[in-house]
Order: C-alpha cells, then structure tokens, then sequence
C-alpha cells in the first residue's frame, strides 16, 4: 500500500492592510543580478486625496541565505507598521460642523456633479441663512431635535422671523438633499467611513408655505410711477420693467450690447446674482430666461435717452452695463437701486411705500393678460416655461373684467 505524504501546509492569506508579498528582480549597470523579497505595507488613506497609502521595504535574496529574505519579509508584515501622520483637514472628520460640512464637503460636491450656477447661488444663500443659527453646532450633534428646534412650529427661524416661511422650507429642503448626499460621501480620512449615518430631516416635518399673490398696481398707479420716473438718471428701468416685464435683476444686468435700438429688441442674457456679498452677472434665473423681446416705441425712447445720460457720465459712457454706477460705471446691486432710486421714485409718485419692484412685472402681466394675451406668449415675454406660474402668481383679475364678465353673462342669460 502506498503510503500517503502530507501535503505541505498553506500559509495563512493575508488580509487587507497586512501587506502584499513579492519578488523583484534589479538588473545593476556592471550587468549583475539582484533578487529581493519585497512587502507592501498599508499606512491608511491619504485625507486630501482619499488614495491608500503604502510603504514598500524590501530585503535582498543573498546566496547560501535560502529563505532568509523571505522570513524577514512575512515577519515585517506582521510588524506594526506606525500610520501616516493625519492632516489639518483629516484630524477635523469628526469636529466637522454642519456649516463646514454644508461648505467644504457638500457644495464642492455639488460643483462637480455639475451643479448649475444659479443652483449653486441658491443653494449659497441658504448656506448663509443656516449659518445665522447653528454655526458652530457639530455635524454629528445635529439630530432630530436640533433640526426641530430650528425649524419647528415657534422654533429659532420661526422666532426670528414669523414671516419667513419660504426661507423656513427651503433651508428643509437644503439640509435634506446634503444629508441624503452625505449618507454616499466618504471621509477622505477613512473611507470607509461616511459623513453621515443618518439623515434627521427625515422625522421633521416641512414647513408650510403659500406663495403670496403680490399685488399689482392700476393702470393709473403705472402711468404716476413712469411720470414720477422722467429725468431720473435710471429711469430707463421703469419703461423696461412696466413695458418689458424685466425682473430687477434682469434690468441692472442688460447690456448694451443686447440692445438693438434699430430693430427694437432687447436680449435678456444675463442677471445679477449676489450671494454672500459677492454680486456677479450670471446667467438668467431659468433656461427659458433666455429671450429675445420685441419692445414698444417708449422703450427705445428711454435707452436712447440713458444712452445720452451715460455720455456725460465720469465713465463717458464705456460701461457695458445699461443700468450701471454714476462713478465707474459698475454693475449696481439690487439693495443699491432700490435706496438710490426706487424708494425715492415711489415717494414722488405717492405710491405706497410697501410698492417693490416686483409689482411693474405683475402689473405687466395683469395688463397684458386682461387685454387678451395668450398664456403661451405671456410665458415666452416674461421668460417662463408655460403659463402655469403666470395664472398662479403673476396674473389678476382687473376691475374692467369684472365689469366686462358681468355683462357678458347678463346678456347671455338675461
């Protein structure tokens, strides 16, 4: 009977982070041949870059030695191998505040999944608003309650501002898409950890919110606020946002260069955003901002006219921007219009000091769609994408069809 050998005995597989084992062959320049036994060891993650970290020690294969080399290699794996010294940002995972998370982690991430500039904006300004209440509140401290206590029926934001329910909601929205995201994200100090394990927005309510209905002026109230406006150095504005039904923001970022004063149109390419403090000319407020307006004769009357003022301006009329800053011919902020020249305006033309400048574009709205403009033509002129906003916001009734509907139905069933 043969007689059974035993086989030989496999070494134990090595587990992740103790290191890969293996032969290298150097080839020196005087022609000679080295052979090593090398080990790669695992040091963590490197926190900027989140790429796995190794240290390579290798041990020369000598003749006559047999498995010297070897031994010496599997001993360095079992080893203790000290890790890599953790960064600034590593050491700060865990201290991370939900401003810097919101910050540093969220919005870059956003960024690069190709978030678009005016969601970027939007989504900065919440950021701003969240940090006016829990800014040096821990990431990991911010739970259920905290969220309630910030959001909540009488919560902080409530309290602060009884009237802020849009900003209530959209910083419940915002906290629940950078939580959700932040159950995918890795800390780039441990990648198998995740900046957030739960997400808390989950058991708070949304708060509630109706878009208000801004009222519109009369056809009376429009015609004062255009007279009270002749002379103004900016009082081109008005006949763009009564006639044109440009938004603020819209009208101070024009440029010259989107106004064709021969063919009577105006291109709406940009707006001015201002977040943080920082004001730029970005792209529209929607994609479907983008328009090209066919505008009345008073119109071009009033850029003709601001063409004329831009002249004897300190600039000489070199600023790009149609409605621009007396001295250097800057882009004007929104807050600065309306201090400098609406409030001033609205007073002459005794109109209520509560008038903002919204109030042209639904004036415009109203006036259009009372006079038998189509919703469809309403959305292209004002840059929506259907009429659906324009009925539910911008569109009222007028006196004149109330009149008008009454009588109708008068003679149709009288």
């Amino acid at each position: 009977m043969k007689k059974r050998t035993k086989a030989p005995q496999r070494e134990r597989r090595r587990g992740r982070g103790e290191g890969s084992l293996y032969q290298k062959t150097v080839t020196r320049p005087n022609g000679n041949i080295d052979r090593f036994w090398c080990v790669d060891v695992s040091q963590g993650y490197d926190p900027e870059t989140g790429a796995r970290r190794r240290k390579t020690f290798s041990f020369r294969i000598r003749e006559g030695e047999g498995d010297t080399a070897r031994r010496q290699a599997l001993a360095k794996i079992k080893e203790p191998v000290e890790p890599a010294p953790t960064t600034r940002s590593a050491k700060r995972a865990d201290a991370l505040t939900l401003v810097q998370y919101l910050r540093d982690v969220w919005l870059p991430d956003v960024k690069k999944r190709g978030g678009s500039e005016n969601t970027l904006a939007f989504y900065e300004g919440r950021v701003d608003i969240i940090e006016r209440y829990v800014k040096d509140v821990l990431l990991k401290d911010f739970d259920e309650d905290r969220a309630e206590q910030l959001l909540g029926e009488d919560g902080d934001m409530e309290r602060r501002d009884p009237d802020g329910s849009y900003a209530r909601k959209s910083v419940h929205l915002i906290l629940g898409i950078a939580f959700r995201r932040g159950m995918k994200l890795r800390t780039p100090a441990d990648r198998k950890k995740r900046y957030i394990v739960h997400n808390p927005m989950t058991a708070v309510e949304p708060p509630e919110h109706t878009t208000a209905r801004k009222d519109a002026l009369t056809q009376d109230e429009a015609k004062k606020l255009l007279d009270a406006a002749k002379g103004e150095r900016l009082g081109a504005f008005f006949w763009l946002a009564l006639f044109g039904g440009l938004r603020i923001n819209e009208a101070l970022g024009l440029l010259w260069t989107d106004v064709d004063l021969d063919a009577k149109t105006v291109k709406v390419s940009g707006s001015l955003k201002n977040v943080g403090g920082r004001t730029w000319r970005g792209s529209p407020k929607t994609a479907s901002g983008y328009r090209t307006m066919r505008v009345p004769d008073e119109v071009i009357d009033a850029l003709r006219q601001r063409q004329q003022i831009a002249q004897s301006e300190p600039h000489r009329g070199k600023s790009n921007f149609v409605l621009c800053k007396f001295a250097d011919g800057d882009m004007l902020k929104a807050s600065q219009f309306r201090s400098s020249v609406w409030e001033r305006v609205v007073k002459r033309a005794k109109l209520p000091a509560s008038t903002k400048p919204h109030a042209c574009r639904v004036t415009t709205t109203t006036l259009l769609h009372g006079n038998g403009a189509s919703l469809t033509s309403l959305a292209e002129y004002l840059g929506h994408a259907d009429g659906t906003q324009i009925l539910k916001v911008y569109a009222r009734v007028t006196e004149a069809e109330r009149k008008r509907n009454a009588k109708t139905i008068g003679k149709l069933l009288g």
